[in-house]
């Protein structure tokens, strides 16, 4: 991407199947946060705070309200999930005196990290360093229910987190891609403007139609064996490799 201060001083990339490579991970949404919710449950118990259900129960509440709150979001105007709501949902619906909790601490306790099986894409790094060398402003918006704080281990493990000048999630920010209003967040905090940043993404409704829709230049990043359709909506461009950029 050659540099060219009256057009593009911006990019903006999506996280999950952008940035880091999602492929090769094999588990269920369940198998990878029951146990997580389970050292929660363990905080809350050696919090003493009393908890009326099983640790089983506890999941199945927790599971519930998180599955509802992804599957309901487009029908509320793309309103993006938020861990913490989840979590004190599934606390009162326990029978836990939510007030009480620490819920950073129990958030804390939750323990998100890098999943088995996800690996970053090999030219993540470079492309990044690069763009960072060209004098280019880089940002990060995923659709993620987490703060972003529970997030920077998975940057802190595989090392890209200093090549960002910003990083948001959609549940700290209130929307999902593709409602405007992150992209637009994210344009706010790199002081740039829709027609002066490129936003790359693996998803063609969240990512691609989002992008578009600000007026922003859109990149689709299709590398091998990742199951996307673009169906009606046009990326400005397609990369299989971020070198392409």
């Amino acid at each position: 991407m050659p540099r060219n201060d009256k057009k593009i001083d911006a990019v903006i990339f999506d996280m999950d199947d952008t940035l880091i490579d999602w492929r090769n991970q094999t588990k269920h949404w369940l198998e990878i946060h029951e146990p997580k919710v389970g050292r929660a449950y363990h905080y809350l118990q050696s919090a003493g705070h009393l908890v009326p259900v099983s640790q089983a129960e506890f999941f199945q509440i927790f599971s519930h309200h998180s599955e509802n709150s992804w599957r309901t979001a487009k029908d509320n105007g793309w309103r993006s999930p938020n861990f913490l709501h989840v979590m004190r949902s599934a606390l009162l619906q326990a029978g836990v005196v939510a007030d009480e909790v620490d819920m950073p601490a129990l958030l804390k306790a939750y323990d998100w990290g890098v999943v088995d099986g996800v690996t970053i894409f090999p030219d993540t790094i470079p492309v990044l360093k690069e763009l960072k060398q060209r004098g280019y402003k880089v940002g990060l918006v995923t659709n993620a229910y987490f703060p972003m704080w529970m997030r920077q281990p998975e940057l802190d493990y595989f090392a890209f987190g200093e090549y960002l000048d910003e990083a948001i999630t959609s549940g700290e920010t209130g929307w999902l891609k593709p409602h405007p209003a992150v992209f637009w967040r994210m344009l706010g905090l790199l002081k740039t403007m829709p027609e002066r940043a490129v936003f790359v993404g693996d998803s063609p409704q969240h990512d691609i139609a989002g992008a578009n829709d600000v007026g922003m230049h859109s990149v689709f990043h299709f590398p091998a064996g990742l199951d996307r359709h673009l169906d009606d909506i046009r990326p400005d461009h397609t990369v299989e490799r971020m070198t392409e950029l």
